[in-house]
């Protein structure tokens, strides 16, 4: 099991906001470490959404404005969308997100919450 879970309701995205960014994540790989987007767009800014539960809290990452919803047939089809935002209440989420992805290419993925607390920590004491 991996140290996320997701989030199975909207509520726990109230009170998050964009924290940050990462770039050149294929959405095949998002799908492949956080599974299928789980959230309910809002069928005009945004074409795809994670809701995630971390250790330090929800996260979410979504694409804002690059896709079809939003710029019709010049958007970028969603399975092509690289570059996305994560959102929270706490910037420690993108920290999260940066190391779950970084920790999945080097197959290293953290695979309890106790380890992933640990690294967690380790990154934020840097």
């Amino acid at each position: 099991m991996l140290p996320h879970t997701f989030a199975d309701d909207k509520l726990g995205t109230l009170g998050t906001g964009l924290q940050g960014y990462i770039d050149d994540v294929p959405y095949e790989a998002l799908v492949k470490i956080f599974g299928e987007p789980n959230g309910e767009t809002d069928g005009y800014k945004i074409d795809a959404l994670w809701i995630l539960r971390t250790p330090v809290g929800v996260a979410t990452i979504y694409n804002y404005k690059t896709g079809k919803n939003y710029l019709g047939k010049e958007g970028i089809p969603v399975k092509e969308i690289k570059n996305w935002n994560v959102g929270g209440a706490r910037r420690a989420v993108v920290l999260y997100v940066v190391e779950t992805i970084t920790n999945w290419l080097k197959g290293t993925l953290v695979l309890n919450e106790e380890e992933a607390k640990k690294e967690l920590k380790k990154l934020l004491t840097k």
